[in-house]
Parts: C-alpha cells; structure tokens; sequence
C-alpha cells in the first residue's frame, strides 16, 4: 500500500507539475466546479479536453456524477439526449465555433445546454459566437499557448492514448524480465515512438505494425480487394515502468483509404452480418444509429480495429507465458458513440477477431471495394498548400522547389504549421470581423469558419513527402511517416478527422490548435539572439557565435526546466534535445537529425533553418541579424525571459563594456564543448574526420611535386592551402579541445564570467550566470571515464603527431620560395612545436615518437642544405599520409564506444544471429514452371505460420533455461519473409542450432516451400549485437557486417536452393564448434568472405551448404 501511494504521489507531481501555479489552481477549482454540476450528461469538446479530466480522475481528483461522453457522440443518433441536460465543456476557447455549432446540433434534438471552459483567450474569443455559463481562467494568447504546451506535456507524462475512435485495451502487466519477448513478437515489428515530453520519465510508447502473415490472413478472410483498401494498420502500446514490470494499454488502428458512402456501408453492413451469423445477436440498434455518412466510416475502423486488437493480444499472450487474458476496456466506447451504441460496440469487440481473423477458408466472402478518387476540391485545397504547379501560387512554405530542412520530422510537422497559418489566423480574423454572423453566413464570405473539419487526407501527404525526398511512396515509407504521425499526434500538433465531401469518405488530418509548440524552439532562439545583440552593444552576430549562443540555449534551457528534453536521451546526456547536437569544426553545434553524428559536414543546421524561416538574415559582411519573431508556444511562460536574459549575458561578456579582456568564441566552444570526456572525444573525432576528408582531396600530384620540383609557385599555393584549409585549422583545434577538457578550462571561463559580471556591479547577472553552470560542476564523471580517456589521448597524440609534420611542411614551404632558411622561420616552426608541447604536458598527455622525431629534425634545420629541407618535407608526407590512414579505424571503434558509453544500459547481449528468408513465397518461379501457384502459396502460408509457432515456442523453452531467443526486424525496409532471430544467455548456440533445425522440419513438411538462411557470431571489429532495456537493437557494424553477407548470397547460393534450404555459418568458432555436422550440412564449401565496414577490412571465415534431407 505504502509503495502504490509513492507511485500516486511520484504520478501527481509528474503531470501537475508541468502546470504554472494560476493554471493549476485553475485546474483544481474547474475539477470542484465539474464536480457540481447539475447535468443529466458532460459531454467533452475534443480529445484533449477529455483526456485532461481523465487524467486528473485518475491522479485522484474528484470528477462529475454524471455520464460523460465526448463530442464524437454527434455523429450519431441523439435522441436519447432530447430533454436531457447536456454540459458542454472544453480545456481551452480561442473563438468559440467548434462549441457554438455543438451546442446548435443538441438543442435541434431538444437538449438544454450549458456551456463551461477552463481557458478562455481573451485576444480571440467573441461572445457574440457562443455565451459561455462559466469560464475558470481568461489569458492573453500567449497564456493559452503555454497552457497547451503544458497540458501536452502532462498529458505524455502519463500512458494516456491521446486518441480516440479506437478500442482501448485494459491494462496489461507484463514483468521485465518478458520484455524482450514482447518487443520480439513474431508477427509484429515493433517501433518506439518519441515524444519530447517523455524524456525523463518511466512511460513507453510503441508502436507495432503487422506482418505479412497478418496481412496474409486478412486477405483471405476479407479478400484482397478490401485489404487494398486498408490504409494504416497498427497497434499502438502506452506503457509505464512500475518495479519490475510494465503496465501497458494497446490502441489498435486500422484506417481506410477514400471510399465512397456506398462502399463504407457496404463493408460496415458485411461485417455486422458476419458477426449476427457469429452468435453475436442481432445488431439493427446498432445500423440505425447511424445517421450520418461519417458515421459508418467510424464504426467500420472500430470494428476491424477491434478484430486487429484481438489478434494482436492473442499472439502476445501466445509468445509470453503466464499473461492473463487482456480485454478491452468497457467504459471507452459508450464515451465516444454514446452511451447506447457505445455498449453495444463492446459487445461485439471481442466476436469481431474471430469474425475478421478466424474466417480463413479459402471459400469464406469477400467484400468487394475500390478505392475512390479524392473529390477535386479536396486535391486543389491540397495542391494549393503544397504550392504544386497545377494549383494557385499561393503554397506557404511547403513547395516542392524549396528546400527541404533535411528532416522528414520536422517537413512533417511543418505541414501542420503551415495549416495553421493558412487557416487558423484568417479564422480568427474572419470571426473578429463577422461576430455571431460567422455561424450563418455563406461559405464564400467565412471561408475559414470550418477550417477544423477540413484537413490533408494522408494519401495526399505521403505523397507530397515522397517527392520532396525523391524516394518511392511504398509501404515502408509510409509506415516511417506513420511513426512520425504518432509522435505528432501526441503532441497536439496534428489532429485526425474523418471528413465526408462529394460523397467520398476519408481519413484526414488537420492543424491542431496546439501546433505553434513546433516553433517555441524558433521562438527561444530570436530571443537569445535578440538578448547577445543587446548585451553586446552590436547590431550583427559572427556565425561561431550564434552556434555556440544555440548550444548554450538548448544545454541550459533543459537543465534550468524551459526546454524539454528528447525522449531516447538518457539523463546523463539531457543536453542532446530536441534539436540533435553535433560536433564540427568548431565544436558543437545544433541540427536537424535523427541521431546525433560527430563526424560529417551538415548542411540541416539549426542556425540554417532559423535562416530559412527568416527568423534570422545575413547582412553584407555574412553576419547574422535579428529577422522576424515567429509565432511560437512554450512549456514555460518564463522561457523567453531566461533566453533573451541568457543572451544579454553572454554579450556582455563578449564585448558590453565590462571591465577586463572580453570572452572570445573560444571561450563559448569550451563551454560547450568540453565540459565531459564524452563531448570532447566527439568534438576531436569530427576534427580528425574533416582533416581526413580534407587531406584526401588536397594529397595529390600537387603536394608531391611542390617538394620534388621545386615549383616556386605551386609551393606558395601550398603554403597558403596549409594555412587556410580545414585539415590545418581542424588539427589545431582539435589540439586546443584536448587541452581545455584536461585542465577544465571552460570552469576558469565560468568563475572569469562570474566575476566580471561582479566587479561591474551587476549582482543579479553574476548569481544568474554562476547559477547556471552549478548543475555541471556538481556533476560526476560519467560512465565509461577510463576508455573515453584513454580515446582522447589517442586521437590527441595523432592531431600532435600530424600537426608537427605540418610544421616541417610549413617550413619547407618557406624553404621553397625562399630559397633558403633564416633563423627566424626556424624559430617560429620550434616555437610552435614548444606551445604544443607544454599544452600537451600541462594536459598530461605524453609526446608521440612522431613528435620526438619532428623535434630533432627542426634542430637540424639551421645546418641542413635545401635538398635536405625538401627530403624531410617528403618524409613528412609520408607520415601525415601513414597518420591518416589510421584514423578511420581508431573512429569507427571510438563510434562504437561513445554509442556504448552515450545510451543505457543493455539489458541484453546476443553471440549469435540467424538470419532467414523465405524463396520465393509469392511462387513467381511456379508460375513460370505451370505449376499449382496457389497450392504453393497455401504451402508458404502455413509453413511461416508453423516457423512462428515454433520461434515463440523456443523463446518460452529458452527463457526458462537461462537463455534468450529474441526475433526481431532490423529497419522499416526489411523484406517481408525474412527473420532476424539473436540468441544470448545461456546456451546460445544450442537455440541457435535447435532453431535452424526446426525451421528445416518445417520446410521438409511443405514441399517446395526452401529458406536461405546465415548462422553468424555477432563480434565484429570490436562491436557486438546488443538490445536496450526500452527494446532497441544496437550494433552498427556487425549489422552492416551482416546486410554485406546477406547481399553476396545470390553469388554463392546458386544451384544449392533448387532442391533444398542454404545455409551459411560465419565465424571461426561457430566453424570450429562443428555446427556444419549438427545440422547435416551438405556440398560444403569453406572460403574467407572479405567485408569493408567504416573502413574496417576484415576476412570472415564462411563455410556453406545445403540441408541435408
């Protein structure tokens, strides 16, 4: 009891303490006022402002008595609210349109009605639209922006579906030891889904998509027309971590693409009467509640999401033993249809995947559909947004010709800003300008009064991003997009609607009214910039500044609560949000990307972007100016204030006049870049990268002949490209990064910032800025200390070693077009090799034998001849050449350690894998031969139903002995047929052995029916195959080493699969352990298979084979 009063109270201040104290007193009196209410029903306006009093309920405030329902219930019949009291209530107002035209559909039925809001926006609302019987709180616009921001944000703290329309199971406690199981389920592929708001909590969200074996069984029971006309298919988990389990609840969704009235009612009808024949009883009530052709879309997806919910709990409960039986929550549908219809669709939940699912002979009806054309004032609306050439110039944002940032993520969401902008300002300018005459007048003179029920159909935007990344609009690109779909959705940033025009029936989504969060980001950085500009006194910004005036705002801004944190960050890393951070030139920097990557030039930074959207412009001399403030929501309301007063800070401190030396960008790249070994290791590996990069291409005829000739203009070219090139820069301040991180230099520029700030008389700003940086001060070494030190010293005493070969590279430029030596350049190359060793002393960093070797031949440089001068020159080619041919290895495995000491614990490491893949499932080969195709396609139909009983079933025996058998699918493009299977624990290679071996049964059992399939140890230069605690499969290179084996298969395979299965073992210990023997392999060929991964060459010793009968 003690511990689940913990949980409570860890729970409350979790999601309550997301509000700002007026808000949440606000909250708490608008509970006591729900709670009062004399209504005969509370019916929610929107999914947000139901699920806000669900979660309160549920945190252990007291809700109203009476029924509640949300307006989804307006679809369908409402007579059994004529003569009812309906309290019509909603979280937030901006003009009163949605709950104006609810309230005039319940009074044509006879109800009375009242109306309550939580947030009413002052700027916007009219009473003349709607009168409002209680308003808790009234705010200026950016008042309600910030609530919003957080209410999203408490709303993700908790496993809430924010969604609606679909079943919801109950809550399912599964225990973390069956985790693995879970996430590997054979049927499902399994995806996390991210959402800022859930960085620092225990939720999980996951999303799992099907299988073509599902799929399979779904065309036989509702025929291959109708599954065409499916569009998304997937369940979705919202999880909490609770001790040593998980509770989840599942959504399953299945949408349809457009279909005509005619097709919908014919589908809904053809399932309902499947279930009557079921035993279900008969279902009139339920087909005369619909009144409305939006009515039957949304009972035709509830009942094949009901069915895809079933199966989906069945083959969980199937794979982890001991799960009780999962069903689905009573209470859900009665709230989104009704309390009438709501009953009876619970009813028939559970009949509905035997009816879909179970009904799998090959003589079972099918429903005949077709997919519709979308009406063409839907395609011209969308053209329109899209600024597509056939459609009126007048696109925001989003043509085809502009460029893309670089994320698929972020061009999604702008889809939904761009709606926003192009819908919802005018609307609310139009409601300003026609008052109450907004409800009746023509469309033509309130062209934006119904803007929430028209939105994008999906179709129409996986289109448009398949050609803005010029990619194919396949499954597997529209299943990433519905990734993003989910996280958007969470986030209030998209909305799903079902819209009906021209008698077309469609799934869309539109702007919520919450989307302006995407811009708070862009918002936070107009204000920094806005504060370094004052601070400083100056009008421009240096584009090093700005980046590191970004960095500093993201790192700071999570740590002091303004920002939120990204979701697959762990704690010790809060700085990496959600923007990505990146290492380059000059340390870190902000950008666009999925995952972090320190090693590469990018063009999709932050800083580019603020540039795109014009929030920033340069000026003539390239520097950065304030452009215009976009319209953006915070999680705080404080948040602007803490950027521009960041800002104001950090100029001046750069140049506002204070006492002493200003800080230099230097100072700003120590801060934020080499407070940690981690960040300093990458910001030193993306400096030898670009070195690497920039020696490849300048290493050529040129430097060679400069010293072989003595070319006198070719030397002082070189000479210049030295000075100036990024390889020369990149070593340096790569040296500079080691140096700074050893002796902690970005604390002397901390105490130097304080103090200044201080002896200037500005108390508040020097406490300000001390306060900001005790956080990191305080912090311990990170995990994984002792081999990210040993790394920098590594890759330090290589950028030594290289740069001082540059030295005699230098001189040997002067050299040449000198003609000869003073003293003084000989000095200067010294005194350069002097500073890089007392900085490399100061940071304990010991001189390489390539720098002892430099130093002797400096020495040597006053008394040598010009020849001699120029030799040295082309040996110190050669080292630099040798220097830099050993980078790519020492970075591919630093890449493998900073993923291994930058993300969780795993829970799981695997030795072994199996890959395989079923030939020709499709019987395309059958085909050309006039043999029995269907006969063969039942054959591979059962056979990888029988090969998934047999996985789940060496998952549970393996599990009991020790050991672990995890399928999974790496990546949304991976083929259909084909399993990765890894096995760790215990006994590892006796699943392994066991598993192939019955998959061969499986196959002998089926005639026709082969696999090709890779047996493979998981070691690969230094890597392995690991699983994270949240699910996540990590091992780069190994499974880089592996797609390379996979994709040299059809070389080898040959005759081998004309009548039998071929296997491949991979590894000298899986060779030597004599799994060839066990597995009855025959026609064995051994040979080393060469593999590039990153640079890294190795020979695999392979052997292959047929199965033997």
């Amino acid at each position: 009891m003690q511990r689940r009063s913990e949980i409570q109270l860890s729970l409350h201040r979790q999601v309550l303490g997301q509000f700002e104290p007026r808000m949440l007193d606000g909250i708490r009196q608008f509970m006591r006022h729900l709670q009062q209410l004399d209504a005969d029903v509370v019916m929610f306006i929107a999914r947000k402002s139901y699920c806000l009093y669900d979660t309160l309920v549920r945190l252990g405030y007291i809700g109203t008595d009476s029924p509640v329902v949300t307006d989804r219930m307006l679809d369908f019949d409402l007579r059994e609210l004529r003569g009812k009291r309906v309290a019509l209530v909603d979280d937030t107002v901006i003009l009163g349109t949605t709950l104006a035209r609810a309230r005039a559909r319940l009074i044509d039925v006879g109800a009375e009605v009242s109306i309550h809001a939580l947030c009413v926006d002052e700027d916007f609302y009219s009473p003349d639209i709607v009168q409002l019987d209680h308003a808790e709180l009234v705010g200026t616009d950016d008042f309600i922006k910030t609530f919003c921001a957080a209410e999203i944000s408490a709303l993700a703290s908790l496993p809430r579906p924010y969604i609606v329309d679909f079943p919801i199971s109950a809550n399912t406690r599964i225990r973390r030891t069956d985790l693995g199981t879970f996430f590997s389920s054979i049927e499902w592929s399994t995806y996390k889904v991210d959402s800022p708001s859930r960085g620092t909590t225990d939720i999980l969200a996951y999303t799992f998509f099907p299988s073509d074996l599902i799929y399979a069984e779904l065309a036989r029971s509702l025929g291959p027309d109708a599954l065409a006309c499916l569009d998304i298919v997937k369940v979705r988990a919202f999880g909490r971590l609770v001790d040593d389990a998980a509770w989840f609840s599942f959504v399953p969704i299945v949408t349809l693409q457009p279909l005509d009235v005619a097709g919908v009612e014919r589908c809904a009808r053809h399932i309902i009467q499947r279930l009557e024949e079921s035993g279900a009883g008969p279902l009139d009530s339920l087909v005369g509640a619909i009144r409305e052709p939006i009515g039957w879309l949304r009972i035709t997806q509830y009942l094949l999401s009901s069915a895809l919910g079933g199966r989906f709990l069945r083959s969980i409960a199937s794979s982890i033993h001991g799960l009780p039986t999962v069903g689905f929550l009573d209470r859900e549908a009665p709230i989104h249809f009704g309390p009438e219809l709501g009953k009876r669709l619970e009813s028939i939940s559970a009949p509905a995947e035997h009816v879909v699912f179970g009904a799998l002979s090959d003589d079972a009806p099918h429903i005949a559909l077709n997919p519709a054309e979308l009406p063409s004032d839907v395609k011209l609306r969308t053209a329109a947004l899209f600024n597509d050439a056939d459609a009126p110039a007048d696109g925001i944002m989003l043509s085809s010709s502009h460029p893309s940032s670089g994320s698929i993520e972020t061009d999604f969401s702008e889809i939904f800003l761009a709606l926003f902008e192009r819908y919802e300002i005018p609307a609310r300018d139009e409601a300003r300008r026609l008052g109450s005459g907004v409800l009746v007048a023509d469309p033509e003179d309130a062209p934006f009064r119904d803007r929430l029920l028209k939105g994008i159909p999906w179709r129409s935007i996986t289109e448009h991003l398949a050609k803005r990344y010029d990619t194919e609009n396949d499954v597997h690109f529209r299943r990433l997009l519905s990734l993003i779909l989910d996280g958007l959705n969470d986030l209030g940033i998209s909305v799903p609607i079902t819209c009906c025009e021209a008698g077309i029936l469609y799934r869309a989504y539109r702007h919520g009214e919450d989307v302006p969060i995407h811009d708070g980001h862009l918002d936070l950085a107009f204000d920094a910039v806005d504060g370094i500009l004052h601070g400083s006194g100056r009008d421009s910004l240096s584009r090093v500044a700005l980046e590191k005036l970004l960095v500093l705002l993201f790192q700071l801004g999570i740590s002091q609560g303004y920002i939120l944190p990204k979701a697959d960050v762990p704690s010790a890393s809060r700085e990496r949000l959600m923007l990505h951070r990146a290492f380059h030139l000059h340390g870190a920097i902000m950008e666009f990307r999925s995952r972090s990557s320190s090693a590469s030039v990018n063009e999709i930074w932050f800083s580019k972007y603020l540039r795109r959207r014009n929030v920033l412009t340069l000026d003539s001399a390239r520097k950065y100016q304030l452009g215009r403030r976009v319209d953006g929501s915070q999680v705080h309301s404080m948040a602007p204030a803490f950027a521009f007063g960041l800002g104001n800070i950090v100029g001046a401190l750069m140049g506002g006049g204070l006492p002493g030396p200003a800080q230099t960008t230097d100072d700003l790249i120590a801060l934020t870049t080499t407070r940690d070994a981690r960040d300093t290791l990458a910001a030193i590996e993306a400096e030898l990268v670009l070195f690497s990069e920039w020696w490849d291409e300048e290493n050529g005829s040129s430097l060679r002949s400069a010293f072989s000739h003595r070319d006198l203009q070719m030397a002082a070219k070189l000479m210049t490209r030295l000075h100036r090139g990024n390889g020369y820069t990149a070593v340096n301040s790569a040296l500079k990064k080691a140096h700074w991180y050893r002796t902690q230099f970005w604390r002397n520029v901390v105490d130097g910032g304080t103090s200044k700030l201080r002896h200037a008389g500005r108390e508040g700003e020097a406490r300000t800025w001390e306060g900001y940086w005790k956080p990191y001060i305080e912090a311990q070494t990170s995990t994984g200390g002792e081999a990210l030190e040993s790394a920098i010293t590594q890759f330090a005493g290589i950028c030594w070693s290289v740069g001082a070969w540059f030295a005699i590279l230098e001189e040997g430029s002067v050299s040449q077009v000198q003609r000869s030596s003073s003293e003084k350049d000989i000095r200067n190359g010294a005194k350069k090799l002097s500073t890089w060793r007392a900085r490399m002393t100061d940071a304990s960093i010991a001189a390489p034998n390539d720098v002892l070797e430099v130093e002797e031949l400096m020495e040597s440089f006053r008394l040598s001849t010009l020849d001699e001068r120029l030799s040295a020159c082309r040996l110190a080619l050669e080292k630099i050449t040798t220097l830099r041919n050993s980078i790519d290895g020492a970075v591919s495995l630093v890449d493998f350690m900073l993923e291994e000491y930058g993300t969780p614990l795993v829970g799981q490491r695997y030795s072994y894998v199996l890959w395989y893949d079923l030939v020709d499932s499709k019987g395309n080969e059958w085909k050309e031969q006039d043999i029995d195709v269907e006969t063969y396609r039942r054959r591979s139909f059962v056979f990888r139903r029988a090969a998934n009983s047999q996985l789940i079933e060496m998952q549970q025996v393996a599990r009991k002995k020790g050991g672990e058998v995890h399928p999974w699918k790496v990546g949304l493009s991976s083929a259909d047929d084909e399993k990765h299977v890894a096995f760790g624990g215990r006994l590892a290679l006796e699943w392994a052995i066991e598993t192939l071996a019955r998959l061969r049964k499986c196959a002998e059992a089926f005639p026709g029916v082969r696999f090709r399939a890779i047996l493979i140890e998981t070691n690969f230069v230094g890597t392995s195959l690991s699983r994270q605690h949240g699910g996540e499969m990590m091992g780069r290179s190994f499974l880089e080493h592996l797609s390379c084996l996979q994709q040299d298969l059809g070389d080898l395979e040959g005759s081998y699969l004309d009548s039998s299965c071929f296997v491949m073992v991979a590894g000298q210990g899986l060779i030597r352990s004599g799994v060839a023997d066990r597995l009855g392999l025959g026609g064995i060929v051994a040979k080393g298979h060469p593999t590039e991964v990153e640079g890294n060459q190795r020979v695999t010793p392979v052997i292959y084979g047929h199965l033997s009968g």
